[in-house]
C-alpha cells in the first residue's frame, strides 16, 4: 500500500512543463457530468468579449458503439456549448483507452452536424491510431496550440468502458518519463486517479 501511494505521489509531483509555458488547462470529468461541467466551466458569452477556446475533449473509449444514452450526453453537451462560446471557438475530438486517435480534428463548435456525425462515428471517424492516447493528445494540442485562445484538454471518462490495468499505466508513465514527456505522464496520471483511490480504499 505504501509503496502504491508512494508511486501515485511520484507521478503527480513531475513537472508539467509544457503546460505551464503554453499554458494549457487540464480537466478530468466522467461522461455523465459533462452536460453539468459545461454549463459550469463554459459561462455564457453574450457580448464575443472574452478569448475564444480551443478545445481538445478526450474521451474513454474501447472501441464498442456508443450506448444511445452515451451519445445522447455526448451530443447535448455540444449542443449547450454551441451556445456559450466566442464565435472563433474551436473544438477536437480524441480518445483513449482502447482506441487512441483524433475522431475530429479542430472544428468550429457551432458546426454541430459535422460533430454529431463524428459521435455516431466514432471509431470510423479515427484514421491514424495510437498506443497512447492521453499522450497522442497532449502533443496534438502541443501542435494546435494557440496563444490567443484558452487552451485545455476535457478528459472525459467513461465508466462502461474498459481501462488499461494501472501497472500498464504506471509502466508507460515511467517510459515517457525516460523520454522527457513529462506532460503525458501528468495527464495519464489524472485519468488514472478515480481507479487508484479505488484501488487505496479496497
Amino acid at each position: 500500500m505504501k509503496t502504491l501511494i508512494l508511486t501515485i505521489c511520484t507521478i503527480l509531483a513531475i513537472p508539467n512543463c509544457s503546460a505551464q509555458e503554453k499554458n494549457i488547462q487540464t480537466y478530468s470529468v466522467t461522461l455523465d457530468q459533462l452536460i453539468g461541467f459545461v454549463v459550469e466551466t463554459y459561462k455564457v458569452d453574450k457580448d464575443n468579449s472574452e478569448d475564444p477556446h480551443n478545445v481538445v475533449f478526450l474521451l474513454q473509449f474501447n472501441g464498442q458503439t456508443l450506448t444511445s444514452e452515451e451519445a445522447v450526453l455526448l451530443k447535448q453537451a455540444f449542443k449547450i456549448l454551441a451556445g456559450r462560446l466566442s464565435e472563433d471557438t474551436l473544438i477536437s475530438i480524441a480518445t483513449y483507452s482502447g482506441v487512441n486517435g483524433i475522431a475530429l480534428q479542430q472544428t468550429p463548435y457551432t458546426d454541430l452536424k459535422k460533430i454529431r456525425n463524428t459521435i455516431e462515428n466514432l471509431q470510423s471517424s479515427i484514421k491514424e491510431f495510437h498506443d497512447d492516447g492521453i499522450a497522442m493528445a497532449y502533443d496534438y494540442m502541443n501542435t494546435h496550440f494557440d496563444e490567443d485562445f484558452q487552451n485545455s484538454i476535457v478528459i472525459i471518462r467513461n465508466p462502461n468502458s474498459s481501462t488499461t490495468s494501472l501497472t500498464s499505466n504506471i509502466q508507460a508513465t515511467k517510459e515517457e518519463k525516460s523520454k522527457g514527456k513529462s506532460s503525458a505522464i501528468v495527464l495519464t496520471a489524472i485519468s488514472l486517479l478515480p481507479e487508484i483511490i479505488s484501488v487505496i480504499k479496497n
